[in-house]
């Protein structure tokens, strides 16, 4: 998975949590349906650059982040197709 610095796994959780709470349970493509509008509502939702976005790839540190709070009973597993193992 590598090293993703707090702050952007805070930032994306933040992101997270605002969507979940807005729209209850979503589909993966939300975050992931290989558009470049997507990444960059993702980009913008999360609040990071784009190198960031690049360097960390802002779908594999949302997955992680969501994963994360599911593994603390923070949210329950929201994505419909590919859940946390």
């Amino acid at each position: 998975m590598g090293y993703r610095p707090a702050h952007l796994i805070e930032k994306a959780a933040m992101y997270l949590l605002r969507i979940l709470q807005e729209k209850g349970q979503i589909d993966y493509d939300f975050f992931y349906d290989g558009e470049e509008r997507t990444l960059l509502q993702l980009i913008e939702g999360i609040g990071i650059i784009e190198e960031d976005a690049e360097h960390y790839v802002a779908e594999a540190l949302t997955s992680s982040t969501r994963c994360r709070l599911f593994s603390i009973d923070t949210i329950p597993n929201t994505f419909n197709r590919f859940p946390c193992r």
